[in-house]
């Protein structure tokens, strides 16, 4: 058997394409160590991926204007300003879904926008999402038919992860008063099991992942 060693920022590199200080790799990885430490003094592991809040907020952020786009750029870390942010994201998630043609190790993200279709949403906000997202947008009546939209959601939801994923929405987290449901959904997935371990260094204690392979 032969060790492939890696750091786990490996995902913070595939944005390495959009260099410099503001760029959508550094402000991703910022807020990924930001959030972190928030999370770190939870009792047992901590799973999360900062792409995946990046990303449904970054979709949310399109339709921020004002104070609320100040406050959500700070936030989350955005560095880019809104027409080149959104973009990035494109090229980020175009790089990230070229790795599902590798059979050995697939990983995939989908999006997916589920207005409410009685509720009015200007054209440039849908747009910009469809655009840069690669978004679905799935319209639905949430004011009459609130149970029914929850149960499409989690289909799709369970459709995007090859069904590792379901009922992802509880009963009762969407009522006739939700407008709009922003969806991202990550599938990942390799042929042989990764493991964890650390090492001791000079500056500290960095964790490592390893990937188990035939030579």
């Amino acid at each position: 058997m032969k060790l492939m060693i890696s750091m786990i920022v490996f995902l913070f590199g595939l944005s390495a394409y959009c260099a410099g200080e503001g760029s959508l790799g550094t402000s991703n990885a910022e807020f990924a160590f930001k959030l972190y430490g928030k999370l770190k003094d939870a009792k047992g592991n901590v799973l999360f991926s900062p792409y995946s809040i990046s990303t449904a907020f970054a979709m949310t952020y399109a339709g921020a204007r004002g104070e609320t786009e100040k406050q959500m750029a700070e936030a989350m870390c955005f560095k880019l300003p809104q027409d080149e942010l959104h973009p990035a994201f494109d090229e980020l998630q175009k790089k990230i879904n070229s790795y599902s043609s590798d059979k050995k190790c697939q990983l995939l993200v989908a999006n997916s926008l589920w207005p409410d279709k009685n509720y009015k949403f200007l054209d440039g906000y849908l747009k910009t999402i469809k655009d840069n997202y690669g978004s679905e947008t799935r319209p639905v009546d949430y004011q009459k038919e609130s149970d029914k939209a929850c149960v499409e959601i989690n289909k799709w939801v369970e459709d995007k992860t090859e069904k590792k994923i379901k009922d992802l929405i509880p009963p009762g987290a969407i009522d006739p008063l939700t407008r709009l449901v922003l969806v991202n959904a990550i599938y990942f997935k390799v042929d042989h099991p990764f493991i964890f371990f650390i090492r001791d260094s000079v500056t500290g204690s960095i964790l490592f992942m390893g990937r188990m392979q035939n030579p």
